[in-house]
């Protein structure tokens, strides 16, 4: 959320006030589910976890956002399978690099970090009115230089420990 009104931090904090209940909501229904499986013994990873947490999640906000059923027009639906597409080519990239030996779940998280920053450049690039400014780039910039500096001492760790 705070990389959505970064650089508007008056803005962030109006909607946080807001909305800080549904917020919190949200978060106990997560850690919920999330004890939930735990505690059962089952072991749900990726799609089924995702799909019980997203059937929760969408219960809890129906107080608040009330139930839209359509129709909803052509602009949602290629939307939606656009997002679907990229949710699901992201998580499968994700296991393919996990079971690439030597690589680290702490190392891969790291990359994480360029979700906010892609996002914010596609939305500069596509929508007509977002313009960046010179907070964002900054907070951009101090991102790039932390994964590149971070990339340079693994490289040299690895190195160290080959040679």
């Amino acid at each position: 959320m705070i990389f959505l009104y970064f650089g508007k931090p008056r803005r962030f904090w109006r909607e946080l006030k807001a909305n800080l209940r549904f917020i919190l909501l949200i978060s106990l229904v997560q850690i919920f589910g999330q004890y939930a499986l735990f505690y059962s013994g089952l072991n749900l990873l990726s799609s089924t976890s995702r799909m019980i947490g997203g059937l929760m999640l969408s219960i809890v906000s129906v107080p608040f956002e009330g139930t839209h059923l359509g129709p909803f027009p052509q602009k949602y639906w290629i939307a939606l399978a656009w997002l679907s597409f990229l949710s699901a080519a992201a998580i499968t990239i994700w296991n393919l690099l996990l079971t690439r030996p030597g690589v680290k779940v702490s190392m891969l998280n790291i990359w994480k970090f360029l979700i906010p920053v892609s996002g914010a450049t596609l939305s500069w690039l596509i929508m007509p009115n977002e313009k960046p400014d010179l907070v964002s780039i900054l907070g951009m910039a101090v991102i790039a230089i932390a994964l590149i500096a971070l990339n340079f001492a693994n490289r040299r760790l690895q190195k160290s420990l080959l040679g």
